[in-house]
C-alpha cells in the first residue's frame, strides 16, 4: 500500500476562499505587496495560493487572515505547483 502524504497537522483547517495581500521584508526595509488567497485555515496555520514560489522558511507578512488588521507573520513550511494555474499552493505555519 502506498501513501500520498502524511498528515502532520494537529488543528483541523476549514475550506475558505478569502482575497489576502502579502509581502516579504527585505534588510532595505522596503517591500512589494503582493495579492493571493487563502484557501485553508486553521489555528495554526493556513494554505494559500499565490502567483509565485517561495522558499521553505521565508517569513512572509498577511493580511487578510483572521480579519486582522494588522500583518499576520507567517513561515512557509511547503510548496507545491498549482496544477490547473500558474500558481503555487503555500502552506505556511502561523509564527509564535
Amino acid at each position: 500500500m502506498l501513501l500520498d502524504r502524511i498528515e502532520c497537522r494537529l488543528d483541523p483547517r476549514i475550506k475558505t476562499e478569502v482575497e489576502i495581500s502579502y509581502y516579504i521584508p527585505t534588510m532595505q526595509g522596503h517591500h512589494e505587496i503582493r495579492k493571493g488567497t487563502l484557501t485553508e485555515l486553521g489555528e495554526g496555520g493556513a494554505r494559500l495560493l499565490l502567483d509565485q514560489p517561495h522558499r521553505v522558511d521565508a517569513r512572509l507578512f498577511v493580511t487578510g487572515i483572521y480579519d486582522a488588521q494588522d500583518p499576520v507573520e507567517c513561515d512557509v513550511r511547503w510548496i507545491r505547483k498549482a496544477s490547473s494555474s500558474n500558481s503555487y499552493i503555500v502552506g505556511v505555519a502561523f509564527s509564535d
